[in-house]
């Protein structure tokens, strides 16, 4: 006894299994060769209606929907019928020997078109470096590196994952593999990214999207970090060190335009005023320009990797002078201790105890705060704290205490005022 079943149709598809192409080409294994045997290769929708039939397992002109396939071989000198496009596959029959292959389903989904980034993945960067896994390498096979817009519009076509003269906004990106013999169409740039088609292989990356956003600049300080001073060291954490890469420190106004540009984070002969500062980290063997006096910060790019720190704003305010006493502080009295608290005994540091008048006029100089042999008016007094190594300037019996300034680090107490009055 025998029995013959239906034939089988194709299942519904559960996952995307080619995305964004319109040519497949479906593996094959088992079957026969023999002499006088025909194969065909039938495409099929769900249903079993034939939609395709080609002498070999590629299908082209494919859209995005769900398909069946089938190889059906035949004896050549038999009579086969129902092998039409329109027909079922399940009416296609022989006078002749007949064998179908178990029905394979696949699924074609469109290409996925970038979607819209929640975050600044770069800053003030024109020049991306996108990271790259998976693909293949084979040979016969070409990469090419795709930069969209959000709707899909193809902006630019590379050889490699790198990409130039961007501007702040939204991007796509793919990596497209594709048989390098094959006849690729629509990879152009005004083309959408969704026409792109080859006559061979044909692989897209899942779309990958950044955002490039404006350097920012610095903001305007609401207290004076710095006082009395010209010279700022700022500390710094973070950043990369790695071999081949230069860190530039950068002080700006609070335009973005360069003032200074040095190897450390200590900048000399400032006024007082507000400033911005960046620390920048780029490629040595890149080329780097608009790092320049008189550029602005937002317009400095490389060839290479480019990275900044965010803005820091400070803010230099004068030294303030001594106020007028309204009591009498000591009475009949030529000596005088003050007290202190506040300050720093660091190794490698010395702080100078200093007297004025009220303009600010350097009348005594000790390492204490007691000042002895003094008359009966008003007067003023400051600490100074100061690099010991650092060659300090102006702190001399009749100079002016706002004349004060030091090579290394430098740093005042606010004023003090206080009446000697008689006895």
């Amino acid at each position: 006894s025998f029995r013959i079943c239906p034939l089988g149709l194709p299942t519904t598809p559960t996952v995307c299994n080619y995305t964004g192409t319109t040519n497949v080409t479906l593996s094959q294994s088992g079957g026969s060769n023999a002499a006088g045997e025909t194969t065909s290769y039938v495409l099929t929708d769900l249903s079993g209606q034939i939609l395709a039939i080609e002498n070999t397992s590629t299908f082209t002109g494919l859209t995005t929907t769900d398909y069946g396939s089938y190889a059906i071989s035949y004896e050549t000198a038999g009579v086969v019928t129902g092998l039409t496009i329109g027909q079922n596959i399940q009416n296609v029959n022989s006078s002749g020997c007949l064998d179908f292959s178990a029905p394979y389903s696949f699924r074609i989904c469109p290409l996925g078109l970038p979607i819209t980034p929640t975050v600044c993945n770069y800053t003030g960067l024109s020049t991306i470096i996108l990271s790259q896994m998976g693909g293949s390498n084979a040979a016969g096979e070409t990469t090419s590196y795709v930069l969209t817009d959000l709707s899909g519009q193809i902006l630019a076509i590379e050889n490699t994952s790198t990409f130039t003269g961007l501007t702040t906004t939204d991007y796509g990106s793919y990596a497209i593999s594709y048989e390098t013999a094959g006849v690729i169409t629509g990879l152009t740039v005004g083309q959408n990214i969704q026409n792109v088609n080859s006559s061979g292989c044909l692989d897209f990356s899942a779309p990958y999207s950044f955002r490039i956003c404006p350097l920012g600049l610095p903001t305007t300080p609401t207290v004076c970090n710095y006082t009395g001073t010209t010279n700022v060291t700022l500390s710094q954490s973070g950043g990369s060190n790695a071999a081949g890469e230069t860190t530039s420190y950068v002080l700006t106004d609070l335009s973005g335009q360069i003032l200074a540009i040095e190897n450390t984070s200590t900048f000399t002969g400032l006024t007082t005023t507000d400033y911005g500062s960046y620390a920048i980290s780029y490629e040595t063997a890149g080329v780097i320009t608009g790092l320049t006096v008189g550029q602005n910060i937002q317009n400095v790019n490389s060839s290479g990797c480019l990275d900044f720190s965010a803005p820091y704003s400070f803010r230099i305010c004068p030294l303030g002078l001594p106020t007028t006493p309204t009591v009498c502080n000591y009475t009949g009295t030529t000596n005088v201790t003050l007290s202190q608290s506040g300050g720093s005994n660091a190794a490698g540091e010395t702080t100078s105890y200093v007297l004025t008048d009220l303009s600010g006029q350097i009348l005594a100089i000790e390492n204490t705060s007691t000042f002895t042999g003094l008359t009966t008016t008003d007067y003023g007094s400051y600490a100074i704290s100061y690099e010991t190594a650092g060659v300090i300037t102006g702190l001399t019996v009749g100079q002016n205490i706002q004349n004060v300034n030091s090579s290394g680090c430098l740093d005042f107490s606010a004023p003090y005022s206080f009446r000697i009055c008689p006895l």
